[in-house]
Protein backbone atom coordinates (compact mmCIF):
# COMPACT_ATOMS: atom_id res chain seq x y z
CA UNK A 1 0.00 0.00 0.00
CA UNK A 2 0.73 3.71 -0.41
CA UNK A 3 1.13 4.81 3.29
CA UNK A 4 4.01 1.76 3.08
CA UNK A 5 5.36 2.27 0.60
CA UNK A 6 5.85 5.95 1.96
CA UNK A 7 7.51 4.52 5.28
CA UNK A 8 10.37 7.19 6.66
CA UNK A 9 8.91 10.48 4.31
CA UNK A 10 5.56 10.90 5.91
CA UNK A 11 6.01 13.28 8.80
CA UNK A 12 2.08 12.47 10.25
CA UNK A 13 -0.76 10.03 9.87
CA UNK A 14 -3.81 11.12 10.55
CA UNK A 15 -6.77 8.25 10.33
CA UNK A 16 -10.29 8.60 10.50
CA UNK A 17 -11.77 5.81 11.92
CA UNK A 18 -15.64 5.33 11.07
CA UNK A 19 -16.80 1.91 13.48
CA UNK A 20 -18.78 -0.69 11.07
CA UNK A 21 -20.47 -4.29 12.70
CA UNK A 22 -18.40 -6.21 9.93
CA UNK A 23 -16.23 -5.64 7.25
CA UNK A 24 -12.94 -6.34 5.77
CA UNK A 25 -10.88 -4.44 2.88
CA UNK A 26 -7.18 -4.22 2.46
CA UNK A 27 -4.46 -3.37 6.13
CA UNK A 28 -3.19 -0.03 5.99
CA UNK A 29 0.59 -1.53 6.12
CA UNK A 30 1.20 -5.07 5.01
CA UNK A 31 4.49 -6.33 6.92
CA UNK A 32 6.39 -5.06 9.92
CA UNK A 33 3.98 -2.05 10.87
CA UNK A 34 6.08 1.39 11.86
CA UNK A 35 6.95 2.08 15.28
CA UNK A 36 3.60 5.14 15.40
CA UNK A 37 3.20 7.51 18.65
CA UNK A 38 -0.69 8.63 18.89
CA UNK A 39 -0.06 12.65 19.35
CA UNK A 40 -3.67 13.89 18.95
CA UNK A 41 -7.21 12.33 18.65
CA UNK A 42 -10.55 14.12 18.61
CA UNK A 43 -14.25 12.91 17.93
CA UNK A 44 -15.68 13.84 14.89
CA UNK A 45 -19.73 14.24 14.55
CA UNK A 46 -20.95 11.13 16.14
CA UNK A 47 -19.39 8.58 16.14
CA UNK A 48 -16.03 8.98 14.24
CA UNK A 49 -12.49 9.70 15.18
CA UNK A 50 -9.49 11.60 14.09
CA UNK A 51 -6.61 9.86 14.86
CA UNK A 52 -3.15 11.36 14.16
CA UNK A 53 0.00 9.18 14.80
CA UNK A 54 3.83 10.33 14.39
CA UNK A 55 6.92 8.35 13.97
CA UNK A 56 8.23 6.99 16.86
Amino acid sequence: MLAHALTGLIDEYRLCVHPVVLGGGDPMFSGPRPPLRLVTHRRIGGEAIELTYVPA
